[in-house]
């Protein structure tokens, strides 16, 4: 016998059950209030002791609510295997002081064994107020269910954090990493300033228990909605970001890094002109900091991040000519190569983005069309600033 799956329902959780209740008790409510407003003339005024029952039984509602939905999400989490991570695809990283690759988070996912996504960006019921409301954040509760976990700046040395206090955020810790603003609430210590650690997970202002709430804008003001594994793990956890950023050195794997003026010279020795030469330079920067031997966490290679079967071709050219694929004269032969064969559509779309003379431009449709970078990981003015740094020098 065939299951039918459109019968198959998958059975409820204890959070689900819990708001069914809770949405019923609200109607219940209401219906009562209609019933109240048709008698209040001729209607005793309830007791003080009544109302301060009622009160303290909503208030208890609501934290066992809040304490079921924790105690779910924590059951859950470690009840899986260390470390996995959902099962959507992971997104192709991109290097800078703000590491924004890796999977788009979801309530249940997990940061290693320490930390698990209880609340994503989005609608919800407040814990507190019950009514339905957006959260601007994601919120992460630490498996050991304590605060004091140690949150650390993606980019000590560079970046300043200030701190603040509200009654709803507690102790809040702000601060600007590569155009993108970061709020970090319900901080236990916010220390701010540009060292390595910026404070403390905590429970303070309007919160149900220990956790961060994490907000990050793009550009100052744009809500990011699709927030990612490594840009909480930059905060939480460095040592469990999927691309192997090291906040502190841009890469945990690799070797020495190559001047930018003589990856800048190779390309026009092998026939580019200087404005092209420097748009590649300025996607190398943002791509690997200028180190042809390193490796992400996906297994993207060398100066470009070649991925899959580009890094394939890398590695089969490379012995062909009798150099090790993290040969730096090789890496730039095989982007010649690469332009003059398989990304000969990307190279066409770059010669035509060079007749504009505009070098943010040609930088662009590089990283586009021959790295094919998405919208939320390109990091343009990264790429750009790399080639100013080098073109017509």
């Amino acid at each position: 016998m065939v299951n039918n799956p459109k019968r198959q329902r998958k059975p409820a959780s204890v959070e689900e059950v819990m708001a069914d209740i809770l949405i019923e008790m609200i109607r219940e409510r209401k219906r009562a209030d209609r019933g109240r407003d048709a008698v209040e003339k001729t209607s005793k005024p309830p007791s003080t002791l009544t109302c301060v029952m009622l009160t303290m039984t909503t208030i208890a509602l609501t934290q066992l609510i809040s304490f079921v939905q924790t105690v779910d999400d924590i059951a859950n989490f470690m009840a899986n295997p260390v470390g996995t991570v959902g099962g959507a695809v992971m997104n192709r990283v991109s290097f800078g002081g703000f590491p924004t690759g890796g999977k788009v988070l979801e309530k249940g996912d997990r940061i290693g064994d320490r930390f698990v996504v209880t609340s994503p960006v989005g609608n919800r019921i407040h814990p507190i107020y019950f009514d339905v409301r957006f959260h601007y954040g994601i919120d992460l509760a630490p498996a050991s269910g304590v605060s004091g976990d140690p949150l650390h700046n993606p980019a000590p040395g560079k970046t300043t954090w200030t701190c603040s206090y509200s009654s709803g955020g507690g102790n809040i810790a702000e601060g600007t990493v590569d155009g993108y603003l970061i709020r970090l609430l319900h901080l236990q210590t916010c220390t701010g300033g540009d060292s390595e650690v910026i404070g403390k997970l905590g429970n303070t202002g309007g919160s149900t228990g220990p956790h961060l709430h994490m907000e990050v804008y793009r550009n100052g003001t744009e809500l990011v909605t699709d927030i990612t594994h490594d840009m909480v793990a930059s905060i939480l956890a460095p040592e469990l970001l999927q691309n192997k950023l090291n906040p502190l050195n841009w890469f945990s794997n690799g070797g020495g890094k190559v001047a930018p003026q003589a990856i800048y010279q190779g390309l026009q020795q092998r026939g580019m002109s200087s404005i092209v030469a420097a748009g590649f330079v300025g996607n190398i920067g943002q791509e690997s900091g200028f180190k042809p031997d390193i490796e992400n966490g996906i297994g993207a290679y060398g100066l470009v991040q070649w991925l899959d079967g580009r890094r394939t071709r890398l590695e089969q050219f490379s012995a062909s000519t009798g150099r090790a694929p993290s040969d730096l004269e090789a890496q730039l032969d095989f982007i010649i190569h690469e332009l003059q064969g398989t990304e000969s559509a990307a190279w066409k779309a770059i010669k035509q983005a060079e007749a504009t003379g505009d070098l943010a431009y040609v930088t662009e449709v590089i990283a586009r069309r021959y790295e094919r970078m998405g919208e939320h990981e390109i990091a343009l003015d990264n790429r750009i600033a790399y080639a100013e740094e080098v073109y017509g020098r």
